[in-house]
């Protein structure tokens, strides 16, 4: 749900090299260096590799990996989860379609400039 949110922050903000300031996502992310992606597989294969015992119980539910520092765990708000979480694959799967398509800033192919 956040890559939603992700996604129009990153047309305003940038890292401070001219390379990395690109406001079209699809084609910044070709301009990233192979050695700051190899930087993040690696990040996220060490989160994957540290959490994947947990993967492993079988008395666990899907997605469950006991972080719930407000305590909202609850029937409903898992239902809510889901259907917030399929709704925003559907807006991110919009929002690469559009991008893919004009190659300008979502934003900007909004209001028409």
């Amino acid at each position: 749900m956040l890559a939603c949110v992700g996604w129009f922050v990153a047309e305003f903000v940038h890292l401070p090299h001219p390379r990395l300031s690109n406001p079209v996502a699809l084609d910044a992310a070709r301009e990233i260096p192979r050695g700051l992606w190899a930087t993040i597989i690696i990040g996220v294969s060490l989160v994957e590799i540290l959490t994947f015992n947990k993967m492993l119980e079988s008395d666990r539910r899907a997605g469950d990996l006991d972080f719930d520092p407000l305590k909202l765990d609850s029937p409903a708000m898992r239902l809510r989860e889901v259907k917030h979480g399929r709704l925003a694959m559907l807006s991110i799967l919009a929002l690469v379609i559009q991008q893919s398509n004009n190659h300008k800033p979502t934003i900007g192919a909004l209001l028409g400039f």
